[in-house]
């Protein structure tokens, strides 16, 4: 037998959440050039935000609110409904990642674009959980690293 170290289970697993980021960002970068080379709009971008706001509301703030709303609240509401039920982690999953969808756009092309970062999300949350380690700050992190990725993208890449 080999000698395995213990994993701590209070520690963040960042190789989730490096993995997360990385996928979420190529998948919402090529998915949006497709999108725009067949001439479909995602809702147009806004200008630029300052520095200052962008890492408040984009890194911090939007990530906060949604981990507590659509991964925390949903959870926890699923569960008291339908405990730990054969099919609570798909419930959970589809309804987190949907919600999630909803919550960051209100186009119909820009929601079905975010439903699988949704997933993404909701399935770490969820791995955490299990696992237990700290499912809230999972979830949070890849959220705020994936924020930051991509709006230094399209701050400095895409201008």
């Amino acid at each position: 037998m080999e000698n395995q170290l213990p994993v701590n289970k209070q520690q963040l697993d960042l190789k989730l959440i490096f993995i997360s980021v990385i996928a979420c960002f190529v998948y919402i970068i090529g998915a949006s050039y497709a999108l725009e080379y067949f001439n479909i709009n995602t809702g147009g971008s806004a200008p630029p935000p300052e520095k200052l706001q962008f890492i408040l509301y984009f890194v911090l703030l939007n990530p906060l609110l949604g981990t507590l709303i659509v991964q925390r609240f949903v959870y926890s509401i699923l569960l008291f409904a339908y405990g730990q039920s054969a099919y609570f982690k798909h419930i959970y999953i589809i309804i987190s990642a949907v919600l999630y969808a909803l919550l960051s756009s209100g186009n119909t092309v820009a929601i079905a674009l975010l439903y699988l970062p949704g997933i993404v999300l909701s399935f770490s949350y969820y791995k955490a959980k299990m696992e237990n380690r700290p499912a809230f700050w999972t979830t949070f992190s890849i959220q705020a690293l994936l924020n930051l990725a991509i709006g230094f993208f399209d701050y400095y890449m895409a201008a």
